[in-house]
């Protein structure tokens, strides 16, 4: 989690934490942004070369109660992952039914004929699918969002995208 993301407030000061939780480990100190509100540590170590002699350490205080709220921003960001995911999943499935209207069809056979039967891929093989450009318009396609491809090519343009 980038502390970039959680903190938006403007009072933030640099301050020494330490790295490391000593046994195996050495203790690094580190300069950092602490903010004054919520007491989040920024994630972007600062260079050492920025440090003035009065340059505190980490508010503890601050950054116990950072981490104690951040337990619930932690869930909320796995409870936002599971809508997404879901989210996901109705749409995959209402794209599988878009390919079976006629409205599909006659928009797959327009750009195959388009290429005359050959795949814009590779131009050997013979097109037996057409490929979505983009998503961004699935229903209500623009004829040059879709390009005719052969199954090889477009499994091709999956594995890679």
């Amino acid at each position: 989690m980038n502390n970039m993301e959680v903190c938006s407030h403007q009072s933030k000061v640099l301050v020494w934490s330490t790295v490391g939780s000593g046994g195996h480990t050495l203790q690094q100190r580190q300069l950092r942004w602490q903010c004054q509100s919520c007491g989040c540590l920024l994630m972007n170590a600062i260079s050492h070369n920025q440090a003035r002699p009065n340059t505190p350490s980490v508010d503890i205080g601050l950054l116990t109660r950072f981490l104690e709220s951040g337990q619930q921003h932690v869930q909320s960001i796995v409870d936002n992952k599971a809508l997404r995911a879901k989210w996901k999943v109705e749409q995959k499935e209402k794209y599988a039914e878009y390919l079976e209207t006629p409205e599909w069809q006659e928009k797959r056979r327009l750009v195959i004929e388009r290429a005359r039967g050959i795949c814009e891929g590779c131009r050997v093989r013979h097109a037996s699918q057409v490929h979505h450009l983009t998503y961004e318009n699935i229903g209500d396609e623009f004829l040059w969002q879709l390009v005719a491809v052969c199954r090889i090519c477009h499994e091709r343009y999956h594995e890679i995208g």
